[in-house]
C-alpha cells in the first residue's frame, strides 16, 4: 500500500486501542485517539480522515449520531462501528446510517487490523480509480 492514510479512534477506553495506534503508527499512518464524540467531531472538522473508529457507547454523545454528522461531512470517510453491545438494532442502524463495519468487543486485534486493512484498500482502489479518470480526461484534452 503507497499511501498513508490519517485514521480517527474514538473511544472512552483509549488505553485498549494503544497497542492498535502504535502498529498503525509503525506502518506509517497517522492516528489520533479521542475519548469523546465531540472532540471527535472537532478534530474531523479540522483534519480529513480517511478512517475512522467509533465506540457506540460514549460518555457525552451516542455514536451513532456521531456517524450521521460523519456521513452527512465526509460520505468517503470509512466508518467502523465498535460495541460492547451486539444487539441487532445497534448493529442494523449503524448499517443503514452508513458504517462501513460494526465490530463487537472486546476484538480481536488481528481481526480489527483485517477490518482496517479492507478499508485502505478500498482507498486505494477508489484513489486509483480517481486518478485514471483524471489522467484520462486530462489525455483528452491535450488531444
Amino acid at each position: 500500500m503507497n499511501s498513508k492514510y490519517n485514521i480517527l479512534m474514538v473511544d472512552e477506553d483509549s488505553f485498549a486501542l494503544e497497542p492498535l495506534k502504535e502498529y498503525l503508527t509503525a506502518k506509517g499512518h497517522k492516528v489520533v485517539i479521542v475519548n469523546e464524540g465531540q472532540e471527535a467531531m472537532k478534530k474531523i472538522w479540522q483534519h480529513k480522515f480517511h478512517i475512522i473508529l467509533i465506540h457506540i457507547e460514549l460518555p457525552d454523545r451516542n455514536g451513532l449520531e456521531i456517524l450521521k454528522e460523519i456521513r452527512d461531512y465526509d460520505s468517503l470517510a470509512q466508518v467502523i462501528m465498535l460495541s460492547s453491545d451486539s444487539n441487532m438494532d445497534k448493529i442494523i442502524a449503524a448499517l443503514e446510517y452508513g458504517a462501513n463495519d460494526y465490530i463487537h468487543k472486546p476484538w480481536q486485534q488481528e481481526y480489527l487490523i483485517e477490518v482496517i486493512n479492507y478499508s485502505l484498500q478500498k482507498l486505494e482502489r477508489w484513489k486509483q480509480s480517481m486518478l485514471y479518470l483524471v489522467q484520462d480526461d486530462l489525455s483528452k484534452v491535450v488531444s
